[in-house]
């Protein structure tokens, strides 16, 4: 494989202008749809089946869907990137993130986390 060479034709160098023609520096994927904070639906969602059906039991967060069972912390955590990754330009406060996760009522328990994790 090594020891074999080719010439580069015509239909070559075609190809690669065709190809550097079509590159693209942005990718269409990376393009959010429009939408306003207020727009959202506020509240942490179950790690395992994305609902919305969660309650607070100690420490814990437990999904009345599935049964799934994820620590306070990790679920805000969670819901904390989810905000970030939204919101990129948005600064993230202690007020923002109990309105954003909902379930959590703890301003305290917030807090702590926030200043543990980020």
């Amino acid at each position: 494989l090594n020891a074999k060479y080719s010439k580069i034709t015509e239909k070559h160098k075609l190809i690669a202008e065709k190809l550097l023609s079509l590159h693209l520096t942005e990718s269409p994927f990376n393009k959010l749809p429009a939408f306003e904070y207020d727009q959202l639906k506020k509240g942490i969602t179950c790690a395992s089946c994305d609902s919305f059906s969660l309650k607070v039991e100690g420490r814990k967060i437990k999904c009345t869907n599935c049964e799934h069972v994820e620590t306070i912390t990790s679920s805000v955590i969670r819901s904390v990137k989810e905000l970030r990754l939204l919101f990129p330009e948005n600064k993230v406060t202690t007020s923002i993130v109990q309105d954003w996760c909902k379930i959590v009522d703890s301003k305290k328990v917030i807090r702590k986390i926030l200043a543990a994790s980020f």
